[in-house]
């Protein structure tokens, strides 16, 4: 499953599981089609093959290492698993590829600070950073994170200045008040 984060993909449209034969009747056709092992992929994870949907993914991406939709698929998948350590390598690929791509620069901050090495928060605060510089995503987690990320370093300013972005960015009533405990919490 997907841990209940809320950054891996879900319910795509469509009917996968009649899929998944005759894209492998494609793929046994030709096993050097890159797009037929990314769909594959696709319809493997969508019926609960993870370990399968990998491979095809993985098999996708050896063929043409500049797929970028299957480095993308790859990276989720593996974050959706905690394997953070390889959705990391996979995103760090990714943006040697597209540097702008807010996507894995998101992804990049939330592994780095799952996997929580010595280091990881700094890795993690920078990403997401860059992932807000961009302008990509729901802000107000991004800046909720941010804020937890500052805070568990004992930067209490800059934590209290990313809640108050969740506070001016979020709709959710629940989320602001989560957040206001927090600023009074460390701010006492």
């Amino acid at each position: 499953g997907d841990g209940g984060r809320p950054w891996t993909r879900k319910g795509r449209a469509g009917s996968p599981g009649s899929s998944v034969e005759p894209l492998v009747s494609a793929v046994a056709l030709d096993e050097k089609l890159p797009e037929a092992h990314y769909l594959l992929g696709l319809c493997y994870r969508e019926t609960g093959r993870p370990e399968e949907a990998r491979d095809s993914f993985e098999r996708a991406v050896a063929l043409a290492p500049a797929f970028i939709m299957a480095r993308e698929e790859l990276a989720d998948l593996y974050y959706a698993r905690d394997n953070f350590s390889q959705c990391i390598d996979i995103a760090t690929q990714l943006l040697v590829q597209q540097p702008d791509n807010g996507t894995a620069h998101r992804r990049l901050g939330l592994c780095y600070a799952m996997r929580g090495r010595e280091g990881d928060l700094e890795l993690a605060i920078a990403a997401l950073e860059q992932a807000l510089a961009l302008d990509f995503g729901p802000f107000d987690l991004y800046y909720l994170y941010l804020g937890d990320y500052h805070a568990s370093q004992g930067d209490v300013d800059d934590a209290v200045w990313a809640w108050k972005q969740v506070l001016r960015l979020s709709q959710d009533d629940d989320l602001k008040a989560e957040v206001q405990d927090k600023i009074d919490e460390i701010t006492q």
